[in-house]
């Protein structure tokens, strides 16, 4: 998974040990697919498979790969301007959310107002995938960028931005059962930075979803009518506040 934050125009990035194994030609299979198979009984996973996992596993835990890891990360903060106080500023606490799903083919008006109304209640937006696929990073940090600038005309950096989370996650689409965007999820105790570690955490299938591109304050008030959560009552007024 990739989480990006985008603060006082520096671009904080935490990037899990499932890129970047250079010299490493097999494909890891990550345990939460194995497991979604095992439970469908659609694949079996091979045994060399398991050692592929395994010999992977083993690699992204060796001091070698941590240094090689330390070594990218520091060429992409120097690329994008990224500083060590703010990606320790991505550490979400356990806390009630809102997430909104969302899509790069949503217009950039539409996603603006989405993160800035998400910034001011720590809510966070969720991508299904990477723009122009997994192999690149570059565009999807472009465009991050442009939906969190505050002045959307600005291009004397650094840029002030919003503090938005913006996450790239298909899984978390999967969890809760988002099949077409904007939807807006209310999660009770979101364990962001656990989540990162185990897919299963906060996932709620039944969640209750709110669809459309109508405004924050109406799908929360909607989502309420079930929930009845007070957290809920104070995101809007706070967003009625601002």
């Amino acid at each position: 998974m990739l989480r990006t934050n985008i603060k006082s125009g520096a671009i904080a990035l935490v990037l899990l040990p499932i890129t970047g194994l250079t010299g490493i030609t097999d494909v890891k299979v990550p345990q939460e697919y194995k497991d979604w198979a095992e439970q469908h009984h659609t694949v079996e996973i091979p045994q060399n498979i398991q050692t592929t996992v395994n010999n992977i596993q083993h690699t992204v835990q060796s001091d070698a790969w941590q240094k090689r890891h330390q070594q990218y990360l520091q060429s992409m903060k120097k690329d994008f301007g990224i500083e060590e106080s703010n990606i320790a500023a991505t550490q979400m606490e356990v806390k009630d959310r809102v997430v909104i799903f969302v899509s790069e083919s949503m217009p950039m008006h539409v996603l603006r107002q989405y993160a800035a109304d998400l910034a001011k209640i720590d809510g966070i937006m969720v991508l299904r995938g990477m723009k122009g696929g997994i192999s690149t990073i570059k565009p999807t940090i472009n465009f991050i960028s442009k939906v969190l600038k505050v002045d959307p005309s600005c291009t004397d950096e650094p840029c002030k931005m919003l503090s938005t989370n913006i996450v790239v996650d298909p899984l978390m689409f999967r969890n809760y059962g988002i099949d077409k965007v904007p939807a807006t999820v209310f999660i009770p105790n979101m364990n962001m930075v656990g989540y990162c570690e185990n897919k299963e955490l906060n996932k709620n299938p039944n969640a209750h979803i709110a669809y459309g591109d109508a405004n924050i304050r109406w799908q929360l008030k909607e989502i309420n009518k079930v929930e009845n959560s007070k957290s809920i009552e104070q995101f809007l007024t706070r967003l009625e506040k601002n």
